[in-house]
């Protein structure tokens, strides 16, 4: 089991070009390594791009990054190209990297032999890590899509207010009038029949007719 202080295992993989890659290689510098289950799966493809989007930062801060997963050297060369991966990905396609006996074998195969998902080190592991490393770990595709969202939310804004304003032009005025005051500027029956001298009834029965006919309006266009 993998705890903060313990020296980080060594291991050799091959990368995406076919080249074995040991962990003692990047001795001096800072790592972040992570595992993922499976290339071009959209959870793995937005961590992915997420990465890549911070990784001048990362390399700024003489931080490399490593991605593991049982795809194959193959399947890497492509997964990287497509998104312009700029950081190493390794493969477990045979062998492991980090295996805990006293876990339930049949489990933990099914996840590479694997017990963390994520950890820097120097030498040792190192639990202060990610507290000293500031680098913004930002998602693109979620941005981006967030952004749309955003944006379709706005329209969708847009056209009601826009659809609100016809029907209110469809009422009668002085049945605007009331329901703008009853529902806009918060004023009751009572208020708004001493503010024009009539009965309170009158304006329930005007307003009650202008929420009808606003429903009516609506619903038609």
């Amino acid at each position: 089991m993998l705890e903060v202080g313990m020296k980080a295992p060594e291991f050799t993989l091959p990368d995406k070009d076919g080249n074995s890659i040991s962990l003692s290689a990047f001795l001096g510098k800072r790592v972040v390594l992570y595992f993922y289950p499976k290339d071009n799966t959209p959870g793995c493809s937005r961590q992915a791009c997420a990465f890549a989007a911070a990784y001048e930062g990362f390399k700024a801060r003489n931080v490399a990054v490593i991605g593991i997963s049982k795809d194959s050297v193959a399947s890497h060369q492509k997964f990287a190209q497509k998104y312009n991966l700029p950081f190493v990905l390794l493969s477990v396609a045979q062998g492991e990297v980090i295996y805990e006996s006293k876990r339930n074998d049949d489990k933990y195969d099914k996840r590479y032999k694997r017990t963390v998902d994520a950890y820097g080190y120097e030498d040792d592991i190192s639990q202060l890590f990610h507290k000293e490393l500031i680098v913004p770990y930002i998602d693109p595709l979620e941005a981006e899509e967030n952004a749309r969202l955003d944006e379709e939310r706005k329209m969708q804004r847009n056209v009601e207010i826009a659809k609100v304003r016809k029907v209110l032009s469809m009422l009668q005025p002085i049945q605007k009038q009331r329901l703008l005051k009853h529902i806009i500027e918060g004023k009751t029956v009572c208020e708004i029949a001493r503010e024009e001298g009539t009965y309170h009834s009158s304006i329930t029965k005007s307003i009650n007719a202008a929420i009808k006919n606003f429903k009516k309006f609506y619903e038609n266009l």
